[in-house]
C-alpha cells in the first residue's frame, strides 16, 4: 500500500499520489480563493462605474441610463423573478457609491416605469415554432452530441484527446477488417473445417477482449473509457460472428437462422448486461450501433422477418437498458438508428411473406407507441414534447413502411391506412377526459392525416392535389369563422400537401409533355396560392403572426406560379428558345421587386438568370464544343444575356433608382465580366495551339489580367493574375519558346513594378515578386533539363543552389526579403526532387549522398545564424517519408507505393509523431494529422478498392490494430508522465522549503 504525500495515511493504487481527503482540503482552499477573487472584482467594477458616473457630472454630460453594470442586471434579473412587483435594490453598490461620492439615491424603476421595465424586462426575440420543432425533434441527437462533445472536452482537459480519437478510428478501422476476414475464404487451407476455425479463432478473440476490457477497467479510472471501448469492440465482433455463422461464408451454413437468432439473443444479453453492470454509456450505444448495423454489411439468406424479429428483441433490450442505467435519451436514440436501419434494409423484397412483415412493422411501431403512452403500466396524463415528436415520427415511419409493402396494391395501402386510424380514435374516445388539449390536437391530427393519406388512392390522381387544395380553404374558412386556430394549422398543413401534389403532377406533367395538363397544374397552384393570401389578408386583424408571415410568402410564391406559366407556355410555342426568352422575367421580378419593396422577388428575380445560363449549357451539351463559334442560335443569345447582365446589371439597378453602390454581388458581377476575358483570349488561343503551347497561352491570359488589373483592380483579377502567371511557370518547360518567354515577360513585369514608371505602384501586387523570383529558378531547371539535356537530378540540385544564392542576396535584389521562406521551402523541394527522381542503379550510393547533401544544406543555414523555418520539420517528415519509401521498395518491389503496407508504415510514422506532439517543435501536431489524413484517405480510396482481399485485411485489421495499441501505449506514457512531473513539483517544493 502506498502513502499520501501529505498526510502519510495508506491509500489505494487509484488515489496515488495524494488520498481524497486531502484533495477536498485543497479543492476547497481554491473555491475559496475563487470566492475572494470575485468579490474584489465585483468591488472594482463598481468604484469605476461611480467614477465614470463623477467625471461625466463634472463634464455636464447626462449618463447613460441605459448602461448599467452587469452584475446590477444579473442581480436585478433574479429579484425581479422572485417578485416582479417588487424589485429590489443592490445592497453593494449603494455602499460603494455612497462612500465614494456624494450622490442621490439610485432610482429603482417600476412595472409602471417604461425605462425601468426596458431595463428589467429586455425584449429579446422569441424562437419561431419551426425552430423549436426542430430542436424537439432532433433533441435525442444534441444530447449524444452533448455526451460526445463533454467527452471530447473531458479527454482535451486530461490531454488524452489522441486516445479518443485512436480508439474510435481504431475500432471502426479493425471492425472493416473483421467484416472482410469474415468474407474471406480459407477453404483452400482448412477445407470443410475454415468455418469452424474461423469461428473459433473469432470467438476467443472476442472472449478475450471482454476479459481484458473487465481487467482493465478494474484497474484504473483512467483506463474505464477505453476499457469499455474495447468490450463495445468484443460484442459487435460477437454480432458478425453469429451472423456470419448463419449466412454460410465458406459454404454452407454452420448455425441454422434459430439457432443464430438464438445465440443472437444471447449476445445481445450479454452486451446490455455489461452496460447495466457497469453502468456505462459507451457500451450500450456501441452495442445498439453495432448490432444495428453488421447485420448489414454481410451477405445474408435469411428471411426479413428473421430480421426485423431480433430488430423488435434489440429494441426491447435497449429500451430496458435506458430505464436501467437511467439514460432516456437512448429509447430515442434507438428510435433513429432502428428508423435508419429500418429504411437500408431490404425488408421489401419478399413479397410472400408480406402479411407477416407487415406485422413486424406494426409490431415495431406499436412498441414505440407504447412507450409513448405508457409509463411503468400506466397511461401518461400528459406527454412531454420528446414523446410527442417521438409520436408523430413514429407515425410516418410507420406510413412510409406501408406504402413500400405494399406499393403495387392501391386498395391494400388505403384500407390499412384506415385501421391505423382507428387505435387513434379509440384512444382519443377512451381516455378524452384524461388528454390536454394539444394531445387531443396531436390525435386529431394524426388520425385525420391516416384518412387523408388514404384519399389518394380512391380517386383520379390528377384530382388528388385539387381536392386537397379545396378541403384546406374550406377549413381554412372555418377556422376562421369559428375562431380556432389549430384547425387553421392543420388547413394550412392540407394545403401544403395539396400544393406538393400539385407540383408533383406538375413534373410529371412536363416529363410526359401533356401541355394542358401542365398549364391546368400550373394555373391551379397560382390561383389556390392566392386565394389563401387573399383570405388571410381579409382576416389579417384576426391572424397570427405566423400566418401574416406566411401571407408574405404566398405573394412571392405567386409570382414565381405566374413565371412558371410564363415560361411554359414560352416552351411550349418555342421550344429551347425559352432560356434566352427567360430574360424578361428577370427584369420583371427586379423591377416589380424595387418597386414595391419586396426584397424576395427581386433576389428571385437575380436567380432566375439561371434560366439564360442553363440555355448556354444546353448548348455546349448539344453541340458538343465550348467554342461560341459552334454553338446554337438560342445559345448564342444566352451567352451575350449572361455577359449584358454581368456588366449591365448594376446600371440597370441604377436605372430604377436603387442605391448598389457598394454591392457586392453586383460588384461580383461585373468582376466576373473583367474575368471571363483572359479566360475567353486562352480557350481561343488553345483551341488553334498544341497543347506544348500552353505555357504561352498561360502566359498571354496573365498579361492580359496583368493589364486589366491596372485599369479595374479588384481582388478576384488580382488572384486570376496570379494564377495564369504560376501555370505558365509550370507549363514553361514544354518547349523552348515557352521557357524563353517566360523568362522575358515575368523580367519586364518585374521590372515595371519594381522600377518607377508611370504605372508603379497603381496596384499592390505584393506576390508577384515572389512568383517572378521562383519563376526564374523553375525556368532555369527548364532550360538546363530541356534546352543543354542535363539529367533531372543534377538540374533540380543546381535549382537549390539558385534558390539559396537568391536568399544570401536579399538585400541586394528587391523583392527578396519578402520571398525568403517561400525560396527556402523551393530550395528543399529541389533537393527533395533530386532524390526522388535520381538513378536507382546506384541506390545505396544516391541514398547516401542525399543525406549529404541535406546535412550541408542544414548546416550551411544553422552555422550561419538564419532564421530556423518551420518548414525544416516538414521536410525531415516528408525526406523520411520518401527515404523509408525506397528503401522499402527496393525491399518489396516496384508496386510497394500501391500496396496496403504503405498504409501499415504510414500509420506506423502517424502514431510515433503523436509522441513528438508535446515537444518544442510545433509543426509536429500539423504533420500527424496530415499523416493520419493520408493514411486513411489511402486506406478508404484506394486499399478498400484495389487491393487483393488477404492485403486488405491485412491493411485493415494492423491499421486498426496499431491505432487500439497507440490509443494504449499513449495512455500508459501520458500517465508515466504525469506521474514524473508530480513528483518533480514535489521534488521543487522540497527544494523551495528546505531554502526558505
Amino acid at each position: 500500500m502506498d502513502k499520501c504525500e501529505k498526510c502519510n495515511n495508506k491509500i489505494s493504487e487509484n488515489e496515488y499520489p495524494i488520498c481524497n481527503q486531502c484533495l477536498n482540503k485543497e479543492l476547497s482552499l481554491i473555491k475559496s480563493e475563487l470566492g475572494d477573487i470575485k468579490n474584489n472584482y465585483h468591488n472594482r467594477i463598481l468604484s469605476l462605474e461611480s467614477k465614470i458616473f463623477t467625471l461625466e457630472s463634472k463634464l455636464n454630460t447626462k449618463p447613460l441610463e441605459t448602461k448599467k453594470s452587469f452584475i446590477v442586471d444579473e442581480v436585478t434579473t433574479k429579484k425581479q423573478v422572485e417578485n416582479p412587483l417588487k424589485p429590489e435594490k443592490t445592497p453593494d453598490k449603494k455602499e460603494v457609491i455612497e462612500s465614494s461620492v456624494n450622490l442621490p439615491k439610485p432610482i429603482i424603476s417600476t412595472p409602471n416605469d417604461e425605462i425601468g421595465n426596458e431595463l428589467l424586462e429586455p425584449k429579446e426575440k422569441e424562437p419561431s415554432a419551426f425552430d423549436i420543432f426542430l430542436t424537439e425533434f432532433f433533441h435525442p441527437v444534441y444530447e449524444m452530441k452533448d455526451y460526445v462533445t463533454g467527452f471530447y472536452q473531458e479527454y482535451k482537459q486530461e490531454n488524452k484527446l489522441p486516445v479518443f480519437f485512436l480508439t474510435v478510428a481504431g475500432i471502426v478501422v479493425f471492425l472493416s477488417g473483421a467484416g472482410f476476414l469474415f468474407q474471406y475464404s480459407l477453404s483452400n487451407f482448412f477445407g470443410e473445417y475454415a468455418s469452424y476455425i474461423k469461428s473459433g479463432l473469432s470467438l476467443i478473440f472476442s472472449s478475450s477482449l471482454i476479459i481484458g476490457g473487465v481487467k482493465l477497467y478494474h484497474k484504473d479510472q483512467k483506463y474505464r473509457d477505453f476499457a469499455s471501448s474495447i468490450m463495445g469492440l468484443a460484442i459487435v465482433l460477437n454480432y458478425l460472428l453469429v451472423y456470419y455463422m448463419s449466412s454460410g461464408g465458406e459454404g454452407s451454413a454452420i448455425l441454422s437462422s434459430t439457432v443464430a437468432f438464438i445465440m443472437m439473443v444471447v449476445n445481445t444479453i450479454l452486451s446490455f448486461g455489461l452496460a447495466i453492470r457497469y453502468e456505462t454509456k459507451i457500451i450500450s450505444f456501441i452495442s445498439l450501433a453495432g448490432g444495428l448495423g453488421m447485420p448489414l454489411i454481410l451477405p445474408s439468406d435469411g428471411s426479413s422477418i428473421f430480421f426485423l424479429a431480433y430488430l423488435i428483441l434489440l429494441s426491447i433490450a435497449s429500451i430496458i437498458t435506458a430505464h436501467k442505467i437511467q439514460w432516456k435519451n437512448l429509447i430515442y436514440i434507438t428510435f433513429i438508428l432502428g428508423g435508419i436501419v429500418f429504411e437500408t434494409a431490404n425488408i421489401y423484397g419478399d413479397y410472400t411473406q408480406r402479411v407477416l412483415t407487415l406485422l413486424m412493422i406494426e409490431a415495431y411501431a406499436y412498441l414505440f407507441f407504447y412507450i409513448v403512452f405508457w409509463d411503468k403500466g400506466k397511461f401518461k396524463e400528459t406527454l412531454e414534447k420528446n414523446d410527442l415528436t417521438l409520436f408523430a415520427s413514429n407515425g410516418v415511419m410507420l406510413a412510409g413502411n406501408i406504402f413500400m409493402l405494399f406499393q403495387t396494391s392501391e386498395l391494400a395501402i388505403g384500407s390499412i391506412y384506415l385501421l391505423n386510424a382507428i387505435p387513434f380514435i379509440a384512444l382519443l374516445v377512451l381516455k378524452w377526459r384524461n388528454l390536454s388539449k394539444s394531445f387531443k390536437f396531436y390525435l386529431i391530427l394524426i388520425a385525420s392525416a391516416c384518412i387523408t393519406l388514404s384519399v389518394p388512392f380512391l380517386i383520379h390522381p390528377n384530382l388528388i392535389g385539387l381536392v386537397w387544395m379545396i378541403e384546406g380553404i374550406v377549413l381554412l374558412i372555418s377556422g376562421y369563422l369559428f375562431e380556432l386556430s389549430k384547425i387553421r394549422r392543420e388547413a394550412l398543413i392540407i394545403l401544403l400537401i395539396g400544393g406538393a401534389t400539385i407540383l408533383t403532377k406538375l413534373f410529371s406533367t412536363i416529363l410526359f409533355g401533356n401541355f394542358m395538363l401542365q398549364l391546368g397544374h400550373s394555373l391551379t397552384l397560382g390561383f389556390s396560392i392566392s386565394a389563401v393570401a387573399f383570405l388571410i389578408y381579409k382576416n389579417r386583424k384576426r391572424s397570427t403572426e405566423f400566418e401574416l408571415s406566411l401571407m408574405k410568402i404566398l405573394v412571392v410564391y405567386t409570382n414565381i406560379c405566374f413565371t412558371l406559366i410564363y415560361l411554359f407556355v414560352i416552351h411550349h410555342f418555342f421550344g429551347k428558345w425559352m432560356y434566352p426568352l427567360a430574360q424578361l422575367p428577370v427584369l420583371i421580378l427586379i423591377f416589380l421587386g424595387v418597386r414595391y419593396k419586396i426584397n424576395a422577388i427581386e433576389v428571385i428575380g437575380l436567380i432566375s438568370n439561371i434560366l439564360v445560363v442553363g440555355g448556354l449549357s444546353l448548348s455546349f451539351s448539344q453541340v458538343g464544343s465550348y467554342y461560341m463559334g459552334d454553338q446554337t442560335g438560342y445559345g448564342k443569345l444566352s451567352a451575350a444575356f449572361i455577359m449584358l447582365n454581368l456588366w449591365g446589371m448594376k446600371w440597370y439597378y441604377q436605372k430604377l433608382g436603387k442605391d448598389v453602390d457598394g454591392n457586392a454581388f453586383l460588384d461580383f458581377c461585373r468582376d466576373l465580366f473583367f474575368y471571363i476575358i483572359p479566360l475567353a483570349i486562352g480557350k481561343t488561343m488553345y483551341r488553334h495551339l498544341d497543347f506544348e503551347w500552353m505555357g504561352i497561352i498561360m502566359l498571354t491570359s496573365g498579361a492580359v489580367a496583368y493589364v486589366i488589373n491596372k485599369f479595374y483592380t479588384k481582388k478576384l483579377l488580382k488572384m486570376q493574375f496570379y494564377v495564369f502567371f504560376i501555370a505558365s511557370v509550370v507549363f514553361s518547360g514544354l518547349n523552348h519558346y515557352s521557357i524563353i518567354a517566360n523568362l522575358v515577360i515575368l523580367s519586364v513585369i518585374y521590372a515595371i513594378e519594381n522600377y518607377e514608371n508611370k504605372w508603379q505602384g497603381k496596384v499592390n501586387l505584393n506576390y508577384l515578386n515572389k512568383i517572378v523570383i521562383i519563376g526564374w529558378g523553375v525556368n532555369l531547371m527548364g532550360i538546363l533539363i530541356v534546352m543543354i539535356n542535363l539529367s533531372p537530378e543534377v538540374s533540380f540540385a543546381i535549382g537549390a543552389a539558385y534558390f539559396s544564392a537568391m536568399i544570401l542576396l536579399e538585400n541586394k535584389v528587391r523583392g527578396i526579403s519578402d520571398s525568403k521562406y517561400l525560396l527556402y521551402a523551393c530550395g528543399m523541394i529541389s533537393i527533395l526532387s533530386s532524390i526522388i527522381v535520381m538513378n536507382k542503379d546506384n541506390f545505396v550510393i544516391n541514398i547516401v549522398l542525399s543525406i549529404i547533401v541535406i546535412t550541408i544544406y542544414y548546416y550551411i543555414r544553422y552555422i550561419q545564424n538564419r532564421l530556423r523555418y518551420k518548414f525544416d520539420d516538414l521536410v525531415i517528415h516528408f525526406f523520411s517519408f520518401v527515404l523509408y519509401t525506397l528503401i522499402v521498395e527496393q525491399v518489396i518491389g516496384s508496386e510497394f507505393m500501391f500496396t496496403p503496407w504503405l498504409t501499415v508504415l504510414l500509420f506506423v510514422h502517424s502514431i510515433i509523431v503523436l509522441f513528438l506532439v508535446d515537444t518544442e517543435i510545433k509543426v509536429n501536431k500539423a504533420m500527424m494529422i496530415v499523416l493520419f489524413l493520408l493514411s486513411f484517405s489511402k486506406l478508404i480510396a484506394f486499399d478498400l478498392k484495389n487491393a487483393r482481399m488477404i492485403t486488405k485485411i491485412i491493411a485493415f485489421m494492423a491499421s486498426g490494430g496499431l491505432m487500439l495499441l497507440g490509443a494504449m501505449a499513449y495512455l500508459k506514457w501520458n500517465k508515466a508522465k504525469e506521474k514524473n512531473r508530480i513528483e518533480e513539483n514535489i521534488e521543487e517544493n522540497i527544494v523551495d522549503e528546505v531554502e526558505n
